[in-house]
């Protein structure tokens, strides 16, 4: 996923321009491919995903108070789960292998 996708996509999820927008959402559309689908992508075979940050946006906006988070998922909580990973998958999600460096 590229910066220049979140256009695109990051519109339908309510996702703010900020640090790892586009990290963030690669393992989004995994779990929730029919945007990407309606815009025209392909159907790919899975999504490695390499320190995107909270897959689970609901619980780490409770959990800490991180400017960059709050800048990027605000404080509406059905937000939160419009734009977290782990609230979106559903029956038929792309697979996903998650990557996080160690500490992070």
């Amino acid at each position: 996923m590229r910066a220049r996708h979140l256009p695109l996509y990051g519109e339908t999820f309510g996702l703010q321009p900020a640090s790892s927008a586009g990290g963030h959402l690669a393992p989004l559309l995994s779990a929730s491919p029919t945007p990407a689908k309606a815009q025209g992508a392909m159907p790919w075979l899975g999504t490695i995903s390499l320190d995107s940050g909270p897959l689970d946006v609901a619980r780490t906006m409770q959990a800490r108070d991180l400017p960059l988070f709050d800048q990027a998922f605000r404080a509406d909580r059905a937000h939160w789960l419009a734009a977290s990973p782990y609230q979106q998958m559903r029956a038929h999600i792309v697979p996903l292998l998650e990557c996080a460096r160690a500490g992070g």
